[in-house]
């Protein structure tokens, strides 16, 4: 039973360690994402290449 437990426990360390990666990832992309709204009217293509970049991290994080 102890075992268990240690193992639940441990589960919800990895668990939230989890949550806290995705939550800074989420941070960056909102701040990337306005960074690139900033830029589209004035800079598109290299708005373009940052919205590549933004999905690309995104799908990363995934894999």
């Amino acid at each position: 039973m102890e075992r268990e437990k240690q193992q639940r426990i441990e589960e919800q360390r990895h668990f939230h360690a989890r949550i806290q990666k995705v939550q800074k990832h989420y941070q960056r992309s909102m701040a990337q994402l306005r960074a690139i709204n900033m830029k589209a009217s004035n800079r598109p293509q290299a708005a373009n290449e940052d919205v590549r970049m933004l999905v690309d991290s995104m799908i990363a994080i995934w894999q």
